[in-house]
């Protein structure tokens, strides 16, 4: 496949890989390697939210070797997508692109975008391995904590109590990982 198509195939891979991780964030200067993981907050709603859009994913084996490949040797940023493009606008648009052209390639009839791996994320989730909406919600950062999802229940104080340890989405995550692996 061609060099934009090659491009889109491994960030819609990558981006699964890491929770659906979108290309905003991919792009991005504040993801971080932390040990095993990778700590950022979500562009799309950090300045919206109290806790910022904080989260922290369990690099997987799988994602290993497209982190190497696209990791910045410059150690500016988590991936080196910003030294091919000048603005993560045209990052996208340019992996928008490479979408079209592997559904294309595919002869699958969607519209290819980044955004399908977000969706494919949680409908697998969802629909093949049994996790609910809310634990989807939380593991794509559309929410800080079950907390936000009850709001006002008997439970807030003690939720403020507990440390966010991240673990039940690399748990939700690997069920994702190993339902793909065996199912393909």
């Amino acid at each position: 496949p061609g060099q934009r198509m090659q491009l889109a195939r491994d960030v819609l891979t990558l981006s699964f890989y890491l929770v659906a991780m979108n290309t905003a964030d991919l792009y991005g200067d504040d993801a971080k390697l932390t040990g095993r993981r990778i700590t950022y907050r979500r562009q799309k709603t950090a300045s919206r939210r109290k806790d910022e859009a904080l989260i922290s994913i369990k690099i997987e084996p799988e994602a290993l070797p497209l982190i190497r490949k696209y990791r910045d040797p410059d150690k500016k940023r988590m991936f080196n997508f910003y030294t091919m493009y000048g603005h993560y606008k045209y990052f996208n648009k340019n992996i928008n692109a490479g979408c079209e052209q592997l559904a294309k390639h595919l002869g699958i009839n969607p519209e290819l975008t980044t955004y399908y791996i977000r969706h494919t994320w949680a409908t697998i989730a969802s629909e093949d391995c049994g996790i609910s909406e809310g634990d989807i919600a939380i593991a794509l950062n559309h929410v800080g904590s079950a907390n936000d999802l009850d709001k006002g229940t008997s439970l807030k104080v003690t939720r403020g109590y507990i440390h966010r340890r991240f673990t039940k989405i690399d748990t939700m995550h690997r069920r994702v990982l190993d339902f793909v692996k065996n199912k393909y």
